[in-house]
């Protein structure tokens, strides 16, 4: 079964703006392009928290889904395996009433 929850991407994001800020020491950079790179980092991180929240419910979803499906068609095999016998010949319950 595959995992229901890969949060790789957004924790991949989260550590790089970590490591960002921390290494901005001697850059030639402005504070505000440095900000405004943060930010999109960060956006970039919620989007993929919300991605990776959504895949996770299609996963339970599908196999929910893919169970269902199975379990009909096992009772579906059990159930016609008590109505015809092992002739082939289908057996009428006859609840009470005589011929």
């Amino acid at each position: 079964m595959s995992q229901i929850h890969n949060n790789e991407l957004s924790v991949t994001l989260m550590n790089l703006t970590g490591d960002f800020l921390g290494h901005t020491a001697g850059w030639s950079m402005t504070s505000g392009e440095v900000r405004a790179i943060v930010l999109e980092l960060t956006l970039m991180q919620k989007l993929a928290v919300s991605m990776e929240q959504e895949l996770a419910c299609f996963r339970v979803g599908e196999a929910g889904k893919s169970m269902s499906d199975f379990l009909h068609q096992e009772a579906t095999k059990q159930l016609d395996a008590l109505i015809r016998d092992p002739d082939g010949k289908v057996i009428s319950p006859n609840f009470g009433r005589k011929p």
